[in-house]
């Protein structure tokens, strides 16, 4: 497994400012490109804490659950 941590996040973010373009790479399924002309709201994204992946005793805290995506869904509400 390759991971960048700690992650730059001001050098992405001072890219993104300035070139407004991103690629995020993952392994899920990417369906939701097609969609992007069609969304009311930003995508909200539900993924692992940005952490090296921990012993398996502790990984009901690192993965997506269902507290996370709750919180994710009713983020979008204010777009409502």
């Amino acid at each position: 497994m390759h991971t960048v941590i700690p992650l730059e996040e001001p050098t992405l973010i001072g890219s993104i400012r300035s070139t407004g373009r991103a690629v995020v790479i993952h392994e899920a399924p990417g369906f939701t490109e097609v969609c992007f002309c069609h969304l009311e709201a930003p995508i909200r994204r539900v993924a692992d804490i940005d952490t090296l992946y921990p012993a398996p005793l502790l990984e009901q805290h690192y993965l997506p659950n269902a507290d996370r995506v709750l919180d994710a869904a009713h983020s979008l509400l204010e777009y409502a």
